[in-house]
């Protein structure tokens, strides 16, 4: 009997993910009741429940007590903790972390460089304009990462916004570090001038200047990166 609930759950979350797929079912839609699934495809309630608590974990659904099980609402969270994961398993590096990071900042971009209004790319750069005196790094990790996803948010690529979500989770380990020891040694205005010189690139739409700007903002030298990972970051560090 347990082995064919299992079947059942599994065929009843293949079917739920397949109507997502086709666009049957979109975020926030409600989902059927128990009893209206369970006849519907001709399994057990057992099975329904199983299957939901499945998508729930996958973060595909969430119950709500007394209303329903809904799919989410917040889609780009179910890809967040399991990639994390798999990055942990697979040995994953802070240069593979930069490396995507680099090179998704710098496609996105270019699409804003080609698409954008003037206006988005002012209320963009307005998140670099900020005075960082007296900000804790916690404060000034805060709008860092504001100002990097409201780029990645511009993108016309839903992919690559939820790629980004996920990398955002993975720079969290590191970004507010990094921000700790600039502020320590007097040098977190660097953080606020690199943003500086995107919002210049992009509001001057030039795709190169935008490209060395990224780059430069978010290089860290050997030496710097031994230092992060040891704890200590040394004088004249860069990028953040």
């Amino acid at each position: 009997m347990a082995k064919e609930t299992n079947t059942n759950c599994e065929i009843i979350v293949d079917r739920v993910l397949d109507q997502i797929t086709r666009g049957a079912l979109k975020k926030g839609d409600k989902l059927p009741t128990e009893r209206q699934l369970s006849e519907s495809m001709n399994v057990s309630r057992a099975s329904v429940r199983e299957a939901i608590k499945s998508l729930e974990s996958m973060g595909i659904a969430e119950s709500i007590q007394g209303s329903g099980s809904y799919i989410t609402d917040a889609p780009e969270r179910t890809i967040n903790r399991p990639l994390c994961a798999l990055f942990a398993l697979s040995n994953g590096t802070l240069d593979n972390v930069l490396q995507l990071r680099i090179m998704i900042e710098t496609n996105v971009c270019r699409d804003i460089i080609l698409n954008a209004r003037d206006d988005e790319i002012q209320a963009v750069c307005a998140l670099a304009d900020y005075d960082y005196i007296g900000l804790s790094a916690h404060e000034q990790a805060v709008l860092d990462a504001r100002f990097h996803n409201a780029i990645v948010q511009m993108s016309h690529n839903t992919l690559l916004k939820y790629i980004y979500y996920t990398l955002s989770s993975l720079m969290d380990m590191y970004r507010e570090r990094v921000l700790r020891q600039t502020f320590l040694m007097d040098e977190n205005a660097l953080t606020r001038d690199g943003h500086f010189a995107i919002c210049r690139a992009l509001t001057a739409r030039d795709s190169a200047a935008a490209e060395r700007a990224i780059a430069e903002h978010l290089d860290l030298n050997d030496i710097y990166r031994q230092s992060l990972l040891s704890g200590d970051a040394p004088r004249g560090a860069a990028g953040k």
